[in-house]
């Protein structure tokens, strides 16, 4: 366990960030960071986490759970950022504030609140709230133990800090790459013309769209629509007219059907 020193380069802070940066460097997928994430967490002394991302309606929508207490009682604490007295807490205050909240020791009064009973029940005396920047977005990265003084004492403020710099910096980068693969992959079902479903999107349809006539017993109909002398446009007017042709055909397409039907 990581303990506190006065050497702001120890070894076991050494061990641990490189730790974290193999892991950075080798998860294949959030998931995969956020679970490799649990055993490095452990040797700080960490019982469990949390990971949430805060909504523009005033939530905290919760995305993963180090174990299953930590699941426990997550579903039963509303997570809130807004004005509500939920969103009073640590977790609230650091959505809020942009700035990390630590509680030395839940049982000291200093944070009493509408989930003290459920912090009661699951033991835990000390917690960290980091605020990360992902994106456009803000998420939460909550930190409990059951050992008071946990995230003050023996793990120093500045590390969790650096731990939280480097976890949002490796999550920005997964969410991008996720971006762009679902960018890709809707670009891939598109003609890049007219913004189209095109033939392979068809192919991936038919399909579903069968399965659901067959499920509901009626009849599948497929339309066929021909531009008739769109030939001499392109040889009279040129190609790059012909496309704003077909770019304002397929406009009028998409405002008469609906997209999925």
């Amino acid at each position: 366990m990581i303990t506190e020193s006065s050497d702001s380069d120890s070894p076991e802070k050494r061990d641990f960030f490189y730790r974290l940066s193999f892991l950075l460097a080798q998860a294949l997928s959030t998931r995969d960071l956020l679970v490799g994430l649990e055993p490095l967490l452990q040797d700080w002394g960490v019982e469990g986490f949390w990971l949430g991302a805060a909504r523009t309606d005033g939530s905290i929508l919760f995305e993963h759970a180090s174990d299953e207490d930590m699941a426990a009682y997550v579903a039963n604490v509303p997570l809130r950022w807004d004005d509500s007295p939920w969103a009073r807490g640590p977790g609230g205050r650091a959505v809020q504030t942009g700035t990390p909240q630590y509680v030395a020791d839940w049982k000291d009064g200093s944070a009493p609140g509408p989930w003290s009973p459920w912090i009661e029940q699951f033991g835990w005396r000390s917690s960290a709230a980091l605020p990360l920047r992902v994106g456009d977005r803000t998420q939460l990265l909550s930190l409990y133990s059951r050992v008071p003084g946990m995230f003050g004492r023996q793990h120093t403020q500045a590390q969790l800090e650096e731990f939280a710099n480097l976890l949002a910096t490796a999550l920005s980068r997964e969410a991008a790459v996720a971006a762009e693969r679902r960018h890709l992959a809707r670009q891939a079902l598109r003609d890049p013309l007219t913004g189209l479903p095109n033939r392979t999107a068809l192919d991936q349809h038919i399909e579903e769209a069968l399965a659901r006539a067959n499920r509901n017993e009626r009849l599948l109909a497929v339309g066929l629509l021909d531009l008739d002398d769109f030939k001499p446009v392109n040889d009279r007017f040129g190609h790059a007219v012909g496309d704003q042709v077909l770019s304002a055909v397929a406009q009028r397409l998409k405002a008469a059907v609906r997209e999925r039907g």
